[in-house]
């Protein structure tokens, strides 16, 4: 399979490039600035930058941009993917956050996240990444997946993970996590052997 990865230096994208490398497919990754990433093809130019020529001969293509400083930017960069992508049969992968889960409240994860003192500060984020899925619940014309991590989404080895049907879930000690390893795992899973399509899957460390 050729896979595009979007923001493969970063902590998810480094992930899912590992895995998708050591699984035999053929990987490009696209960066923003110069980086050799050692053992696959890398084409540096800004996700803005893309057109349909630049991804129309991959079979998917897996959007891990992130901007913690500009969040806005995360929502930009999945309209411009949609938006060459659109009439395709090209495969888009988002990676979401967890905001739009429903947390062990009962509640989106979201509204209870908005209850947090000093929230202002930070709320921004999630809450794109609330929109992000929302736009993409509109989109019928893409062969899109959207995927959310827990609460805890961190670094770490591929061990086993598990879907959780849009819900926060939290361990004995009462954590909700994923490492990157795990969400890894479950993207490649899901893009060799496909189970949905324009909908959003939920993954969490098996426990």
């Amino acid at each position: 399979m050729k896979i595009a990865i979007i923001g493969a230096t970063g902590n998810a994208g480094s992930a899912i490039t590992t895995e998708a490398v050591k699984r035999g497919h053929e990987v490009t990754a696209f960066v923003h600035s110069d980086t050799n990433i050692s053992g696959i093809a890398t084409i540096t130019k800004d996700v803005f930058a893309l057109t349909l020529a630049d991804v129309k001969d991959f079979d998917v293509i897996i959007n891990t941009f992130a901007n913690h400083k500009q969040p806005e930017l995360i929502l930009d960069a999945a309209t411009h993917l949609i938006h060459i992508l659109r009439g395709t049969p090209v495969r888009a992968i988002f990676m979401l956050g967890a905001a739009s889960l429903i947390n062990t409240t009962g509640r989106q994860l979201l509204e209870d996240l908005k209850q947090l003192p000093e929230s202002a500060a930070w709320i921004n984020e999630p809450q794109h990444g609330f929109y992000e899925l929302t736009f993409l619940s509109w989109v019928k014309d893409v062969n899109w997946i959207g995927f959310s991590p827990q609460s805890n989404f961190l670094v770490g080895e591929p061990t086993a993970y598990m879907l959780t049907q849009g819900k926060i879930v939290e361990d004995a000690a009462g954590q909700s996590h994923v490492t990157t390893g795990n969400m890894a795992l479950a993207v490649l899973d899901e893009l060799e052997t496909p189970t949905t399509n324009q909908s959003r899957l939920s993954v969490s460390d098996a426990f």
